[in-house]
């Protein structure tokens, strides 16, 4: 009973207060980002076919960038190694780019054979939303891929991890759902007063899962139960078409792309 009080306490007491807002207006269109544990913040986005990964320093100011041979989608840091893997999505290339920090090239490149749209780091290997695996565990070392939840999915899903949990969007009927790391499915979240085209999705350090909508305009919050949610922000707060968020556990920040190069927003988790 006790445990079920603090995490209730905790969830509708959390509160964003915005830090810095990220000009991201000649980046074409952002699909994925993500936040270094160093403060960097990363950006991976698609103009006329190519990709581009860019990486900006705490301050805003440009640290790097990687052109990409196709395509680009979502982004994630391996920290072990100090990479960054990124999804082509539906670029006929298929595949997922190693970038190296420390020579800011691509250090290979995997071949999935699939169109690959979200993409995580859970520890221990790349968790991948696909278009016809649906979702799947890849080794970025020997390039193993396991199947976890079979299936056909949705264009432009996204999946996070916390613990043995998954989750991940479903902007065909406006969902977002959970299942173990053995493909138990754990629960489904389906309300369209909130949540009409869900795209981005991240995670906290207590379970909560936070979500934007690009059609809705916002960023709701779902308990980790699958019960309950609270709208973060919405129009008010510049958000249009909100496509790409990531939550940095080590740093309780969180950051909010929109998806057509206008703006990214920093925030605080408190």
């Amino acid at each position: 009973m006790m445990v079920v009080r603090v995490q209730s306490r905790s969830f509708e007491h959390i509160n964003l207060k915005l830090q810095q807002t990220i000009d991201t207006n000649n980046y074409g269109n952002i699909r994925g980002t993500c936040l270094l544990p160093d403060g960097r913040m990363v950006f991976s986005s698609s103009r006329y076919g190519h990709g581009t990964i860019t990486v900006l320093n705490a301050n805003g100011s440009l640290s790097f960038d990687v052109n990409l041979p196709s395509s680009s989608f979502d982004v994630t840091y391996i920290t072990e190694d100090n990479t960054l893997a990124v999804s082509s999505g539906w670029s006929a290339a298929q595949c997922i780019y190693i970038i190296d920090m420390q020579t800011q090239k691509i250090k290979k490149t995997i071949s999935v054979k699939d169109y690959i749209y979200g993409i995580t780091y859970n520890g221990t290997g790349l968790i991948c939303s696909g278009r016809h695996q649906r979702i799947r565990m890849i080794n970025p070392n020997d390039e193993t891929i396991s199947d976890i939840v079979g299936g056909e999915i949705t264009d432009n899903c996204y999946v996070t991890s916390f613990g043995n949990k998954l989750y991940h969007t479903n902007p065909d009927d406006n969902t977002v759902k959970c299942n173990d790391q053995q493909g138990i499915k754990q629960w489904t979240f389906q309300n369209r007063s909130c949540l009409k085209m869900p795209t981005g999705i991240s995670v906290d350090n207590d379970g909560n899962i936070y979500v934007v909508d690009r059609e809705s305009y916002n960023l709701i919050m779902i308990s980790p139960d699958g019960k309950r949610q609270r709208q973060l922000l919405s129009a008010k707060d510049a958000l249009s078409e909100p496509w790409a968020i990531h939550f940095s556990k080590e740093r309780k920040m969180l950051i909010v792309a929109n998806i057509r190069g206008r703006e990214a927003f920093l925030y605080s988790v408190t």
